[in-house]
């Protein structure tokens, strides 16, 4: 008894081991059942908690990795998918949300920190205007555009006076150019220095009301063909409007611009043909374009290298191929014997080989004319009844995805290259063999190109080729006999929007009657003697094709698509951080200022400078 117990005991023991086993074995099948149940129902977030879970427990499981790399792909285009509809809607917390979600999602960060940017910068433009803004003004989050600190861009830092935004009323008639200047110094409080070669004797006319004192001293200049230039806080300095002497006032600046998504020699030839830079050096190695020219020429060049520096548009792809063989061979009848052979079994028969090492005999006169009944052998087919019959349903399925940039082309393909062997041979009798390669399979071709209203025009190209047979030529070489269906089209989507196409069918149906002559065509009793067979194939090719904007092109507004450029002899604008408040009157930050007084100098100044470079 304590035998039979100690057995019992070890075999409870073993059995419950292998259930462990087994079980240990089953859980990883256990959470990608899991995992994907979660994920067709939508339930993204835990699927993908359950998948990466499990692949970290079994990280030599191949299929669990791939699903979970697969769900991770999913609930990220989720997230951002929901981020930027809450963002359109005006739900900024909830898009917030959605976009911090997407951060802690490995190798999404710069994504979600991208996108967090982008709400912030809306956020921020959507806040009402403050009233003491001219003191703080508020600054877009990345925008491409220049610094109102002068010492941004190694120029003398100079802080404008505020006493150039107070308004002022001047009425002068036919009075000498320098008593409005004093009267304007009077008001304000600046010192005026004059150039030598301004005249005494240059007189103007002018009525203005409630005006700024900076918009004062720019009609006057204008319109007396003199120039401005702020020297230090409290001192302006007033010239003639002259090519020497915009060479001798007039303050240049080297400023660099690094380029991280544009290309440099695009930008530089748009600077070339728009702002008129000669001054000009690309660097293409490192992507960046050194300029030389006036503080108010680079903050237009920065504008409009803004305008092209801008991250290229993305697109993820997201393919599903699905190819449907349907099939049916069947086989019912009696295959009677197709034949018999006689073979002589004469003593003088000899047998010998031909070129293809066949067996063959030869027979002698005498053993043609001696032929009996007992010196024949006779061999006869063999007789099969035969009732079959096959249906096969395969489905192949591949669902690929890809990210492609806007405009430029990606390929897919599912398959394998066949090696196709070819034989040359020379004048000299050398024969050579060369190996090309054909891509026989699934091949996919795809351009995108982003529109900024978010839909996706696709350039589609499909092929889909098989082997049909091998032919052996008489040298030895391997050629393929290769069977392909193609599509090509365009097509254009929404965002999110899917499209199928269908409809490359390829149906072949053979019907095959053997029966014995005669016998076979006997009614009813004929079907003794008759073998049918039919064979029936039919294969179709379905695409699905869903676009996800990764990246959308986001149109240029306000300050950032359209700006003051000047006249057409001469660039001149004003920094959007920098203008005054046009509505009320009242002045704006103290940058606006500085701003438009070397709007003055650039009106009058920049003319000549530019015609001296054409007359050159």
């Amino acid at each position: 008894m304590t035998r039979l117990a100690f057995l019992a005991r070890t075999c409870t023991a073993c059995a419950l081991a292998l259930s462990l086993l087994a079980c240990a074995s089953n859980a990883p099948r256990t959470a990608l059942e899991q995992g994907q149940a979660l994920a067709a129902t939508g339930r993204l977030a835990e699927a993908y908690q359950e998948l990466d879970a499990a692949s970290r427990q079994n990280p030599g499981d191949d299929s669990l990795r791939a699903a979970s790399m697969q769900t991770r792909e999913r609930l990220a285009a989720s997230l951002l998918r929901r981020g930027d509809e809450a963002t359109a809607a005006g739900r900024l917390e909830e898009a917030r949300n959605a976009y911090a979600q997407l951060g802690q999602l490995p190798g999404h960060a710069g994504r979600a920190n991208e996108a967090l940017a982008k709400l912030e910068q809306k956020q921020i433009a959507s806040l009402p205007e403050l009233p003491d803004s001219w003191k703080a003004p508020q600054q877009l989050v990345g925008e491409r555009i220049a610094a109102p600190a002068r010492t941004a861009r190694g120029i003398p830092a100079i802080e404008p006076p505020e006493a150039l935004g107070r308004q002022v009323s001047l009425e002068f008639r036919d009075a000498a150019i320098r008593s409005v200047f004093e009267a304007i110094t009077r008001a304000s409080g600046l010192n005026v220095v004059f150039d030598r070669d301004v005249s005494q004797d240059m007189r103007t006319t002018i009525y203005l009301r409630n005006t700024r004192i900076k918009a004062a001293l720019d009609k006057i200049a204008m319109i007396s063909g003199l120039a401005l230039r702020l020297l230090d806080e409290h001192t302006l300095l007033i010239y003639t409007d002259e090519v020497g002497k915009q060479r001798d006032y007039q303050q240049l600046v080297v400023h660099s611009f690094h380029l991280a998504s544009a290309d440099a020699r695009t930008v530089a030839n748009s600077l070339r043909t728009v702002l008129r830079f000669r001054d000009m050096v690309v660097d293409e190695k490192l992507n960046m374009i050194v300029v030389r020219d006036t503080p108010e020429a680079i903050a237009l060049a920065e504008k409009l290298v803004a305008m092209h520096d801008v991250a290229e548009p993305e697109v993820m792809l997201e393919v599903e191929i699905i190819e449907i063989k349907r099939g049916l061979l069947q086989d019912l009848g009696v295959q009677w014997p197709g034949g018999m052979t006689l073979t002589p079994l004469g003593s003088g028969t000899r047998t010998t080989t031909d070129s293809s090492g066949n067996t063959i005999t030869q027979l002698t006169l005498r053993d043609m004319l001696g032929l009996t009944p007992g010196s024949l052998g006779v061999s006869i087919d063999s007789l099969a009844i035969k009732a079959q019959r096959t249906d096969s349903d395969i489905n192949l399925l591949a669902n690929p995805r890809i990210r492609a940039r806007n405009r430029e082309k990606a390929k897919i393909l599912i398959g394998e290259r066949v090696p196709n062997i070819s034989s040359t041979a020379t004048s000299t009798g050398f024969v050579s063999e060369n190996i090309t390669y054909v891509d026989v399979g699934l091949k996919l071709d795809v351009e995108p190109q982003i529109f900024p209203n978010g839909e996706v025009a696709i350039k589609l190209g499909l092929e889909v080729s098989s082997i049909n047979e091998s032919v052996s030529t008489s040298g030895g070489t391997v050629a393929y006999r290769i069977g392909t269906r193609n599509a090509n089209t365009s097509l254009r989507l929404r965002d999110g929007e899917t499209q199928v196409l269908g409809g490359l069918i390829q149906d072949n149906d053979r019907k095959t009657v053997t029966k014995v002559p005669l016998l076979g065509d006997i009614p009813v009793l004929g079907r003794l003697f008759t073998m049918n067979g039919d064979d029936t194939s039919k294969t179709e090719i379905v695409l699905s094709i869903t676009p996800r904007i990764v990246r959308g092109i986001e149109p240029l507004r306000g300050e950032r698509s359209s700006f003051e450029a000047g006249t057409a002899s001469g660039v001149r604008g004003r920094r959007p951080d920098t203008d005054y408040a046009e509505d009320n009157g009242m002045p704006g930050t103290q940058e606006s200022v500085e701003r438009n007084g070397g709007n003055a100098s650039r009106n009058n100044g920049s003319g000549g400078e530019r015609r001296e470079r054409d007359e050159n």
